[in-house]
């Protein structure tokens, strides 16, 4: 499970940063960024702390909020 949420961090993290390049040189327009963003940025912030809960260190999740 750890692997696949390693794929999904990096995956989102990186349509993010992507769709925020691009909106910002005029490919793509800023509604585009916006919706990639709303759809793959709590992907990223789940899969990271994920992530970090599956270590066999801790068996706690790490604090997220709400």
């Amino acid at each position: 499970m750890k692997k696949k949420m390693k794929i999904l961090m990096v995956v989102s993290g990186l349509i993010c940063l992507a769709s925020a390049v691009l909106a910002g040189t005029g490919i793509i327009d800023q509604i585009v960024m916006v919706a990639a963003l709303i759809i793959f940025f709590p992907l990223f912030v789940v899969s990271t702390f994920l992530t970090w809960k599956a270590s066999d260190r801790e068996g706690d999740y790490p604090f997220i909020g709400y």
